[in-house]
């Protein structure tokens, strides 16, 4: 029996401007090359020069890219937090989807619901070893919040519940987890610490200020990717007689495999260093220790309590709403000289020899294909 589900009217009319979902994901990552994404997005308005223009360079020639063991575990954990979040009307969105004012601007949410006001409301999930509350350090330097205002551009969204799991960063049983069985996987990664939901209304005056700046960012960046698209021309697809294939194949085996076997041995290094550092404190060595035994070194230092100085930032704003507001002016209209004088330097623009770039191979195994 085939379970059917049923989409509101409102997420339907979304989902019709669907550029693809990531159940097909080859599909999805190709039709994400021509678009700006919610995650470029944050890093065409407040990455630095290197980082945008990474962005472009990455949609010519490719990204090598293909995870690590933090979006792994995001991505295992994400039903799990999406079942929490259900009771607010979300559920989980593979979609890309388009904006209604430019097709080329397109970001795939995390959950997609309707609130009671026949509202479209979206929910991000975020897994991390930092605490990315809101209004936290970290969550100001990840962007996060410049994320969540292009997924609502794109899907015509007023909220976002943004949802936040921490985790103790605690790898050592991960690489021994049984792949065949992701259902268990929770017994061998990092243990969780908390998790908390906010609501973050897009539609406030110091949020909602950011998103023309935003537009004007990803504009600027389509028109360079366009003008390297058409640099680069057609590409000619080389060919490879069989034998050559399968010493490709053969060889991007080899190298996943010593990949597999370093991860291992990390693993298996991280374990012993655990333990010995486990019978140090079982000694009660409590004071700085360095001696060789058995032509090995060993120098202990032991734990001590630190303290570090924060900042209430939403304290801060509240006992001075002005000075805070007099910043977000203060930015916006320094935005607007630099787009100035970027339009300014466009007319001084010259083409010069760059720096040369070695030939790359990028090795990613498949999903579906045999090891």
């Amino acid at each position: 029996m085939t379970a059917t589900i049923t989409l509101a009217p409102e997420i339907a009319a979304v989902y019709a401007r669907s550029l693809g979902n990531d159940s097909n994901r080859e599909a999805w990552l190709h039709a994400r090359l021509n678009v700006v994404t919610a995650t470029e997005a944050k890093v065409l308005y407040k990455g630095s020069a290197q980082d945008k223009a990474k962005v472009v360079r990455e949609k010519v020639e490719g990204s090598s890219f293909s995870g690590n063991q933090y979006t792994e575990w995001g991505k295992h954990r994400e039903p799990a937090i999406a079942a929490a979040t259900e009771r607010y009307g979300l559920q989980l969105c593979g979609e890309l989807i388009a904006a209604e004012q430019n097709p080329r601007h397109a970001a795939t949410p995390d959950q997609v619901g309707v609130d009671f006001d026949g509202d479209i409301v979206l929910g991000e999930i975020k897994t991390s070893k930092h605490d990315m509350s809101v209004g936290s350090p970290k969550f100001e330097q990840a962007g996060y919040l410049f994320q969540m205002i292009w997924q609502g551009y794109c899907v015509g969204a007023r909220r976002v519940l943004y949802t936040f799991e921490q985790h103790d960063d605690d790898w050592s049983r991960w690489a021994s987890r049984p792949l065949d069985r992701p259902e268990v996987w929770d017994e061998y990664g990092p243990r969780v610490i908390r998790r908390e939901s906010v609501w973050i209304d897009l539609t406030d005056p110091t949020i909602a200020a950011h998103l023309p700046k935003m537009i004007a960012a990803a504009d600027r960046a389509l028109e360079r990717l366009d003008k390297r698209l058409a640099e680069v021309g057609e590409q000619i697809t080389p060919t490879f007689t069989d034998e050559q294939v399968a010493d490709l194949v053969r060889l991007a085996a080899v190298e996943k495999a010593a990949l597999s076997d370093e991860q291992r041995a990390k693993a298996l290094k991280e374990e012993s260093h655990r333990a010995a550092e486990q019978l140090f404190v079982q000694a009660g060595v409590a004071e700085a220790y360095s001696q060789e035994h058995g032509g090995y070194k060993l120098t202990w230092s032991p734990a001590e309590e630190t303290t570090v100085t924060q900042v209430d930032k939403a304290a801060a704003k509240e006992a001075d709403p002005f000075l805070y507001d007099s910043i977000l002016r203060a930015e916006l209209t320094l935005d607007g000289l630099r787009d100035q004088a970027l339009e300014h330097e466009k007319k001084f623009q010259t083409t010069v020899p760059g720096k040369s770039k070695p030939a790359r191979l990028t090795v990613t195994k498949m999903k579906g294909e045999a090891a």
